[in-house]
């Protein structure tokens, strides 16, 4: 049976209010019932407002159940708005005499001068997209003409992320129940390790393989991680559920947790072509780092062969009986350009290796980007056919590829 919402009506009235000792100001009256939220925007019912007064809606002493009668205006700051003032009641009874003061205490927190929307709007952008709080605090200078500090945006954003957080996981789940989204079987897992308040921290997550739903994930101290921890975060989140594949990365415990869990393993392909090409890049880092120390070798060559060059005094014909100094000169000059020519020799050798590895790897990457098993087998076949003519890297890479099919 679907509830009908009937929609809140505010009548918002304009007075003139005259302050003692100050001129008259046309204020808006505005009940304890209407957040200050609305205030930033009342301008635009009428531009010439000076400012905002709020009233008791229930003007009764809880006391002593008399109406107040009103004594004074002071200002106040709602959201550290300016211009804002509340009437301060008094009780007519002379036993009670106590003073009333207009409260928000529906919309703002004790100890707190900003409301409850105002401070979850920030953690709320931040979700949206990860703005610095610098540029936060511009955006609601901008909309609302409050200038919140840095610091201030930071804290609220500590007080109700959770908050925010736990209400958009239940709007999710509500919304899932209602498109009757069933679990496919197929799950993807992987955790994170993080310092949460220089703690540290792991967080464990699931995931459908197939609707792409994430399932509430589970965040423990680090030292508590182990094989036991993740069966029973799988238990508590998948029971009940259909359970036909894990996906995981290449980590030794997963085959003995899958194998608890009664639920077949497979590598993501991400890690699977991780762990085929680990050996042809740990040999393509290692051509980078001979081939920054070769480039540094000639760079420090070529400073000594300018300075020998500056020295040598070239001439025409062979060298005479008394140039020795001239002789040695120019053996050293010729002995550094061996160098130079050497090491780029082997700079370009390291350049041909990468380019051929890099041909190879990227026919590695298509047998897992294939779409039917035919076309990865194939690729895979053709690989084989050259094997002889393989780099060995490459070669045991088709190995472990040929393990998997098996």
């Amino acid at each position: 049976m679907s509830k009908k919402i009937t929609p809140t009506s505010i009548f918002i009235n304009f007075e003139v209010v005259k302050f003692f000792g100050e001129e008259e100001k046309l204020l808006v009256m505005l009940p304890d019932t209407v957040s200050p939220d609305v205030i930033p925007f009342l301008g635009f019912l009428n531009p010439d407002i000076d400012g905002v007064l709020y009233f008791k809606s229930n003007p009764i002493c809880p006391d002593c159940g008399l109406e107040l009668v009103e004594s004074t205006v002071e200002e106040f700051y709602p959201n550290k708005l300016e211009n804002v003032y509340r009437i301060v009641y008094r009780c007519p009874d002379k036993e009670c005499g106590k003073k009333h003061r207009v409260k928000l205490d529906k919309f703002i927190d004790d100890g707190s001068n900003y409301t409850s929307n105002m401070k979850q709007l920030g953690s709320r952008l931040q979700f949206i997209e990860n703005i610095v709080y610098r540029k936060m605090s511009e955006i609601f200078e901008a909309i609302f003409g409050i200038r919140i500090p840095k610091s201030t945006l930071y804290n609220h954003q500590d007080q109700t992320s959770d908050e925010i957080l736990t209400a958009v996981e239940k709007e999710i789940d509500a919304e899932v129940e209602k498109q009757e989204i069933e679990a496919s079987g197929n799950y993807n897992y992987d955790e994170q390790f993080m310092k949460v308040s220089k703690n540290k921290k792991a967080k464990l997550q699931l995931l459908d393989a197939n609707t792409k739903y994430a399932y509430p994930a589970m965040i423990i101290n680090q030292d508590k991680f182990d094989s036991d921890t993740i069966l029973k975060y799988w238990n508590a989140t998948l029971s009940n559920l259909p359970k036909e594949c894990m996906i995981t990365d290449g980590h030794t415990m997963y085959p003995s947790i899958c194998k608890e869990f009664e639920i077949e393993q497979a590598l993501c392909t991400f890690h699977a072509i991780h762990n085929v090409r680990d050996k042809p890049y740990k040999i393509i880092n290692r051509n980078n780092t001979k081939r920054k120390n070769k480039s540094k070798k000639i760079k420090t060559i070529n400073e000594d062969l300018t300075e020998l060059n500056n020295k040598y005094i070239p001439k025409c014909g062979r060298f005479g009986k008394n140039e020795t100094k001239r002789r040695k000169l120019y053996d050293k000059i010729q002995s550094k350009n061996r160098q130079i020519s050497t090491l780029n020799q082997e700079i370009r050798t390291l350049n041909n290796e990468d380019k051929e590895l890099d041909k190879y790897m990227d026919r590695i990457s298509l047998i897992f980007k294939s779409k039917t098993l035919k076309t990865s087998k194939n690729r895979l076949n053709r690989l084989k056919e050259d094997k002889n003519k393989l780099p060995d890297s490459i070669v045991d890479a088709i190995d472990k590829i040929d393990k998997k099919f098996d």
